[in-house]
């Protein structure tokens, strides 16, 4: 027999519903909270990489050039050219392979330093080709000569090139351009001069740094390899190969003229 009173009954369910409904409240109140900081959270965060993002940004945007500048580099990240293992990462042999590298060759080696690129691109070539090597320091290209055997001598022709010429007296089959693009002020003028003395199917060799880094920040960032392909096409430049990617620290581009009806085609596309 139930002995509790019916008032009391009903009394002791109101109180176990609203017990419940407490419960209900204070677990979505609990979420909502949950949601709000979270979006604080992240909101703050976002702010915060924006902020770097367009700190890094706005150094590239504003020099307008095709890939950052090297002053503008960490120095930790530089890739490092006096290192003695350089070999195992630069892997000169296998560039020259794939760059297709023949014999008879005409080949300017811009910003050859002191000669590491030189020296192999001279033997493939042999007697019958030639190489110039450009640089802007009298004294690398002096360094350069004295560590050439002495059956490459008459292969090499080093040139002391100005700040706004290139210096080189005949069109080539073959450029070689490692790690020098970040140097120069004027990449797409440089980049124009370039194309003036290549022969009409000759290829461009573009090795640089695969990523970009800001001093100021300390952030680092691969290279966009579609907007620096963009960049190149618009200053008469394609890839010749797609992009190559055995090199560690670098990216690694064969590229060619485009031909002068291509180039027609691509200026009327661009016309506004």
């Amino acid at each position: 027999m139930n002995h509790v009173l019916p008032g009391l009954e009903i009394q002791y369910v109101k109180g176990c519903a609203r017990s419940k409904m407490k419960m209900i409240l204070t677990s979505r109140l609990l979420s909502l909270s949950l949601a709000w900081v979270m979006l604080l959270v992240f909101g703050m965060s976002y702010g915060k990489w924006s902020e770097v993002i367009e700190e890094v940004s706005v150094p590239v945007t504003l020099s307008r050039e095709i890939i950052i500048p090297r002053d503008l580099y960490q120095e930790s990240f530089e890739v490092v050219f006096d290192s003695e293992t350089r070999d195992l990462w630069q892997k000169p042999d296998q560039v020259l392979e794939v760059a297709a590298l023949e014999a008879g060759m005409t080949v300017a080696d811009i910003g050859c330093g002191e000669g590491y690129f030189t020296r192999r691109i001279a033997s493939i070539v042999g007697s019958e080709g030639l190489v110039y090597a450009t640089d802007i320091q009298k004294e690398v290209l002096d360094r350069m000569q004295e560590s050439l055997p002495a059956e490459l001598t008459s292969v090499v022709h080093p040139i002391l090139a100005g700040d706004s010429e290139l210096g080189i007296p005949q069109a080539v089959d073959m450029v070689f351009l490692i790690q020098v693009l970040g140097e120069v002020a004027n990449q797409r003028q440089f980049l124009k001069q370039i194309m003036s003395i290549m022969k009409p199917q000759a290829k461009l060799v573009l090795i640089d740094s695969k990523h970009l880094t800001d001093r100021q920040t300390g952030y680092a960032r691969p290279v966009n390899l579609s907007r620096l392909l963009q960049e190149l096409e618009k200053t008469g430049l394609t890839p010749a190969e797609p992009p190559i990617h055995f090199l560690p620290k670098q990216f690694f581009l064969i590229l060619k003229k485009k031909n002068h009806y291509q180039s027609q085609i691509d200026q009327v596309d661009q016309t506004p």
